[in-house]
Parts: structure tokens; sequence; C-alpha cells
């Protein structure tokens, strides 16, 4: 393997591990994976707006100022977690299983 080929695997292990763990300051999801309940905590205090969009972009939730979120009667896969606070939006994916 030449230095080239040894930057790119460095580079696509680096892009992999914080895509996979990736920690964001301003909120958090847990848990997860999760089979129902997940719990959303926020830094700030402030007044917020969450969307859950599936895996195909379809809005499937949308809910004002609610920490904790039911789950259980959604299917299983990838959803993105879309938290709103003022001009701010912020991020998460989220395993359901």
């Amino acid at each position: 393997m030449d230095t080239t080929e040894k930057r790119a695997a460095y580079n696509c292990n680096a892009t992999q591990i914080n895509e996979n763990n990736s920690i964001n300051d301003n909120f958090s999801i847990y848990p997860n994976p999760s089979h129902s309940d997940i719990n959303i905590v926020l830094q700030s205090t402030e007044k917020f707006q969450i969307e859950i969009t599936n895996s195909t972009s379809q809005l499937v939730l949308k809910e004002l100022n609610q920490n904790k979120i039911d789950l259980s009667n959604y299917s299983n896969g990838l959803y993105i977690i879309s938290v709103k606070q003022g001009q701010k939006i912020y991020t998460q994916k989220l395993n359901k299983q």
C-alpha cells in the first residue's frame, strides 16, 4: 500500500467513526437505538420544535416542547430527529429497532 492509499483508508475510517459516534452538544437522544420511548435532552431551556423524518424523508412526527416521544408504533429503521430552536436546527440519527 502506498502513502496515498493509507491516507485514504485512514480518512474513510475517521469519517465512519465520527458519523456513527457523533456527539451533539446541543441535544442528545437516548436510548439510541430504541425500541419504544426516546428521551430528548436539550442544553437550552428555549422553546423548541421536534420533527422526525423516516429514511424516505417523509415527516412522521411534529411536536412542540416534548422531551419524551413514544415510537413503539413506528416501523423499525433509521429516522432523523431535527430540533428547531429559533433560527437554529440541530439533527441526529435515531435507529428504531
